[in-house]
């Protein structure tokens, strides 16, 4: 059976680890296939089939292409994830010269639509982590998918007030788990569109964005560069600000941070991948973590949550993530990852010859 592995991370250790194993530049070798950079004086840039520049009409070299599905609704993680098999992500955007250029194509895809008013559709500013203080009355911290921050507290974005009727309780108060959606006026440009916090369980249309094709010719296209997608949103960047009291775990939104009770942060990432268990601790080594181990109930509450707002399951083992708890086969007993003693014993699940298990441990 092949389940998702749940990493964490020791923030303590983080910023001895970025000198001395140049953490943010890992190779995933196997997983990310290299592509060759052919030199030409006679390229140009193109999107495949389906896909628009996010560039003006008459630019022959552009950087990102997108795509906005209007007629497919689905909650953000899944719309994500569905960006992602086309080796992309929900869109992010940089300007409002971007954003512009984005609500004109919006209003191309969905031309033929009779429907009048605005238009929401997911983008790729959400709620990454479990909302860090619950006490906290604040919004918590929206981050792009390329890792950018917003505080939607008190930023704007690209000038554009969040709306946030749609997450607002009776009681005045915050709950749940916030995404961003663009709304855009169809029939009238003349209104600007704005951004809308929802949740992020809701079901809406989605707009992905990948990188533009460099083609040598109508027949031969490869990557723009060597920068390929799972580059620009799957790895933080090589030499990163610092790790500082906002940012305990840098710049990598993959990375979600909990600080317990003595004020020490352990950070925790989930893998959206299916792998057995041996090649799941192989990739917890290569991001310089281990399988998650598991010692208060404040640990496991957060990764219910992390683990609950992940991709939509598809199939029975989507719901299982593999976790650092496993026979020592030298000591006959259980210990987790971190080396420590299994003291943690809540909804563990035993197979039906509990005790014979228990016998031969």
């Amino acid at each position: 059976m092949r389940l998702l592995p749940l990493l964490l991370y020791p923030a303590l250790f983080l910023a001895a680890l970025v000198a001395a194993d140049d953490y943010y530049d890992y190779d995933l070798e196997d997983e990310i296939p290299s592509v060759p950079e052919i030199q030409s004086k006679n390229k140009y840039t193109a999107c495949e089939f389906g896909w628009t520049s996010l560039a003006q009409n008459d630019s022959q070299n552009f950087k990102w292409c997108i795509r906005t599905f209007e007629y497919y609704s689905n909650t953000w993680d899944y719309s994500d994830s569905l960006c992602g098999h086309y080796g992309g992500h929900l869109v992010t955007l940089s300007s409002e010269k971007e954003l512009k250029l984005l609500e004109d194509e919006v209003r191309k895809a969905t031309n033929g639509k009779k429907d009048k008013g605005d238009f929401g559709l997911w983008v790729g500013l959400g709620q990454m982590c479990p909302k860090h203080d619950p006490k906290s009355t604040n919004l918590p911290i929206l981050r792009w998918v390329d890792g950018r921050r917003v505080d939607p507290n008190k930023d704007k974005v690209f000038g554009r007030e969040l709306n946030r009727t749609a997450i607002k309780d009776d009681e005045g108060t915050w709950k749940g788990r916030y995404c961003a959606s663009i709304n855009v006026a169809l029939n009238d440009k003349a209104v600007k569109s704005y951004f809308s916090l929802e949740h992020c369980e809701k079901n809406l249309p989605y707009i992905c964005i990948k990188s533009s094709m460099r083609a040598m010719s109508p027949f031969h296209v490869v990557p723009a560069s060597k920068v390929s997608p799972n580059d620009v949103f799957n790895k933080t960047p090589k030499k990163p600000e610092g790790f500082t009291a906002e940012e305990p775990c840098g710049a990598d939104p993959s990375w979600c941070p909990l600080t317990d009770e003595k004020n020490r942060t352990t950070c925790y990432r989930i893998v959206h991948k299916l792998e057995h268990r041996k090649r799941s601790e192989n990739i917890c080594e290569k991001l310089h973590g281990n399988l998650v181990s598991v010692h208060d109930d404040l640990q496991r509450e957060f990764l219910v949550q992390m683990a609950s707002s992940g991709v939509k399951p598809l199939t029975e083992d989507r719901s299982k993530y593999w976790i650092g708890l496993h026979q020592n086969n030298a000591e006959r007993s259980l210990s987790w990852s971190d080396s420590s003693v299994l003291d943690y014993f809540v909804d563990l699940y035993m197979p039906n010859n509990t005790q014979e298990v228990l016998e031969n441990i």
